[in-house]
């Protein structure tokens, strides 16, 4: 009989019992590493309210202990069809018991608790799911951390978000984008609606502010219709944030101001002039002021109530300089009738309001003739107290 030759035999053999353990022990560590993931459970305590928005939608709220004792704490409103397993009797009852799920890509929450009259609370279990850890890992994000898969359950990160901005031209983005892009809805239709509008290649931080503030392309037909043109969005989302309406330009154009600029708008309104202020400037003697004269009015707090304490005190028919400028030093009779009772019955607009800037007032003055000086000046009290003089 040929004798056969086992060395190959035994090389092949032992070839493929190192490939085959090769093979186990990279699926061994991938399984470990996602098992590690995915039985990763979070734990705390949910409230809710129905009672505050609509029937079918509650300010839902989750309440997370940390390792350290702290608590984290983060809320929306989600609709009653999101919390699986709970009815609306349960939600309205006398009080009732319940079982419910919130399902997200990231994991599922599941809840136990109760409800009252609307309102409800009890405790909550996160489990994560690891084929979204696949998914995610997939795309280029393998180091997520436990917070971070917990942050993508709060928030709903869906893998579609990614894929969606990423065929928009937004590659490589970081996990806390991916999080504003979920929590702030940054979506295709809505990239589409802004380049519709003239606003193409923006940065991510830009989309996520239009978003913020919603400026869209309606918005920027609106203020193109008001006859300011085409606007950049750094200026659209001004106008937003400050509320420049047609509503708003309106009343300021029953007011005499036809012709304003932006800027003029967006100071006038963040200071609150209106029709109606206006009107009570006339009502005060000022006729018609440009808005720049109108905004110091504000910042300086000048009212009707205030001139006529102004007036209380012998100061009538003061220029608008005058007036406020012994508003924004807080002049008022308490501290003139305070400086009058030291002496000195005839102060000056102008004394007063440098009396107010170095704070000489009645105390002061009583300090300085205590010390002996009983025989001074308001300009000289103003001295001793620049130089210190008078502790």
């Amino acid at each position: 009989m040929k004798k056969i030759n086992k060395l190959p035999y035994l090389i092949g053999l032992a070839l493929l019992s190192l490939t085959t353990l090769s093979v186990v022990s990279v699926f061994v560590l991938t399984t470990n590493w996602t098992t590690v993931h995915a039985q990763q459970t979070f734990a705390g305590e949910w409230v809710a309210d129905f009672t505050e928005k609509s029937e079918d939608k509650a300010y839902f709220r989750i309440i997370r202990r940390t390792e350290r004792g702290n608590s984290d704490s983060s809320g929306n409103n989600i609709s009653l069809n999101d919390l699986q397993g709970l009815t609306r009797e349960q939600v309205f009852s006398a009080k009732s018991d319940v079982n419910f799920r919130l399902v997200r890509e990231a994991g599922t929450f599941q809840c136990e608790g109760f409800f009252k009259e609307g309102k409800g609370a009890g405790i909550w279990n996160l489990t994560i799911n690891p084929s979204f850890i696949s998914a995610m890992k997939s795309r280029g994000y393998d180091n997520l951390t436990d917070e971070n898969l917990f942050t993508s359950a709060m928030v709903d990160v869906k893998v579609k978000t990614i894929d969606d901005l990423k065929a928009a031209g937004y590659n490589d983005l970081s996990f806390n984008k991916v999080v504003e892009a979920s929590i702030f809805k940054i979506t295709p239709e809505f990239i589409a609606d802004l380049k519709s509008a003239g606003f193409e290649n923006l940065a991510f931080k830009d989309l996520v502010e239009a978003r913020i503030f919603k400026v869209d392309s309606q918005f920027a037909k609106q203020v193109e219709s008001m006859g300011f043109g085409i606007q950049p969005l750094k200026k659209l989302i001004e106008l937003k944030i400050h509320k420049i309406t047609p509503e708003y330009i309106q009343d300021m154009k029953t007011a005499g101001f036809d012709n304003l600029t932006l800027k003029e708008l967006v100071d006038a309104r963040i200071f609150k002039i209106d029709s109606q202020f206006v009107k009570d400037v006339k009502g005060m003697g000022f006729g018609t002021l440009p808005i720049k004269d109108l905004v110091q009015m504000r910042i300086s707090h000048i009212t009707p109530e205030f001139i006529k304490q102004m007036q209380s005190i012998g100061f009538s028919d003061l220029p608008l300089k005058d007036l406020n400028e012994l508003g924004l030093h807080k002049v008022t009779p308490e501290f003139i009738n305070g400086i009058k009772a030291e002496g000195f019955s005839v102060v000056s607009p102008r004394e007063a309001i440098n009396l107010k800037i170095f704070n000489v007032d009645q105390e002061f003055i009583r300090k300085v003739k205590a010390k002996g000086f009983t025989d001074v000046t308001l300009k000289q009290l103003v001295d001793l107290r620049i130089h210190n003089i008078i502790k």
